[in-house]
This record gives structure tokens, C-alpha cells and sequence, in this order.
């Protein structure tokens, strides 16, 4: 790992413990989008926070289901079978039943992003997780730096993405430097926002 540059575990633990302590007390609302074998919701349950898995691998959301029932956290874990295209109808339902804005407390999307296909998708995929999240909420998101690591993804630009969460009502919380995976050794960067009052 790089001088300087946090591992993923050290992003749960400390980034999002510090954007999570500020949201209120536990047990916080939390959506990972693209959650896949569940290892972040996992640290986030440990917390104490409810967390929805969402994802379209049945065998990941198994995986999760395995991991949150090893950690003693099952009850705080639930997974959805869906992938990212369910987001905006989930945003459009929870911007329903909370009169106005979304009703997570926290959304993250790690290394999801890359495989939407075009930028104008990632925009609009950003647009759906920020609505939602309520007002005073967060948004988690991580994308590897530089080369795609496969053909079929994007580079994205994090300026791209920096602007859509701030067309989407959000402002943006210092995190510092990059985050390195612990198991690839991939470079990522990482944007977390607050979402402003409607």
C-alpha cells in the first residue's frame, strides 16, 4: 500500500464511522447499492446500523447473508435482489413515504459505477442514490483510478461524478487522500456528500 493512501477496511472504520457519527445514533438506515458479498454492510451492521444489501447476484447476496449470520449481525442485514436500473424506483418510493426526500440515512456505491456502461448513466444512476438519501444524509461513493482494471468498463472521472452529486442537492465532506483495496491493491478515489435540505 502507498504512503498516505487509507485501505478499504480503514474507509468503513474511519471515514464513514466519522460522516455516521454525525448523522445521529445508531440504528442509522444505511443502502449499499452493489453491495455484493455484503463485506461493508457487514462493518456497518457491527455498528449497529441497519443495512439493505442491494444487489443482482444471487450468489453474492448469499455470500452476504453468510457473512452477516457469521458476525452475529443477520438481523441487521437484509438483502434485495435487484441491481442499480431499481434504484430510481426505490428512490421514487422512499421520496414518497418521506414526504419530500429519500429515507436513508446513508448510501453507499463501491466499485459499481464502472460497469454502467455510459457516463450518461453513471449521471443519472448518481441522480437516483443522492434522491435517495434523506436531507442531512450521506452518499458513499468509490471508483477505481486510472486504467479500467477490464474491458467493459468505464474511467470515471471523479470531477464527472463530483458534479453530479452537487447537481443532485449534495455538498461535499472532505475525505483526503485515496483508498487502496486491500485484496486487488487497486488505487480508488472516493467522494462522500451530504445531502442539503430540499
Amino acid at each position: 500500500m502507498r504512503t498516505g493512501a487509507r485501505s478499504r477496511r480503514a474507509l468503513v472504520t474511519d471515514v464513514l464511522g466519522g460522516v455516521l457519527a454525525g448523522s445521529g445514533s445508531p440504528p442509522l438506515r444505511v443502502l449499499d447499492a452493489g453491495g455484493g458479498d455484503g463485506r461493508d454492510a457487514v462493518d456497518l451492521a457491527r455498528l449497529g446500523h441497519e443495512v439493505t444489501v442491494l444487489d443482482s447476484s444471487g450468489r453474492a447476496l448469499a455470500a452476504a447473508q453468510e457473512r452477516a449470520a457469521g458476525a452475529g449481525v443477520a438481523h441487521r442485514v437484509r438483502t434485495v435482489d435487484a441491481d442499480l436500473d431499481d434504484v430510481a424506483a426505490l428512490a421514487a418510493i422512499t421520496h414518497h413515504r418521506a414526504g419530500g426526500s429519500g429515507s436513508f440515512d446513508l448510501v453507499l456505491c463501491h466499485d459499481v459505477l464502472p460497469a454502467r456502461g455510459t457516463l450518461a448513466q453513471v449521471v443519472s444512476d448518481v441522480a437516483a442514490l443522492t434522491s435517495s438519501v434523506r436531507a442531512g444524509g450521506a452518499i458513499s461513493l468509490l471508483a477505481p483510478s486510472g486504467a479500467p482494471a477490464r474491458a467493459g468498463l468505464l474511467r470515471l472521472d471523479r470531477d464527472l461524478v463530483r458534479g453530479a452529486l452537487l447537481a443532485g442537492g449534495c455538498d461535499l465532506v472532505p475525505v483526503g487522500e485515496d483508498v487502496v483495496d486491500e485484496v486487488s491493491g487497486t488505487s480508488h478515489w472516493h467522494l462522500v456528500a451530504r445531502r442539503r435540505a430540499d
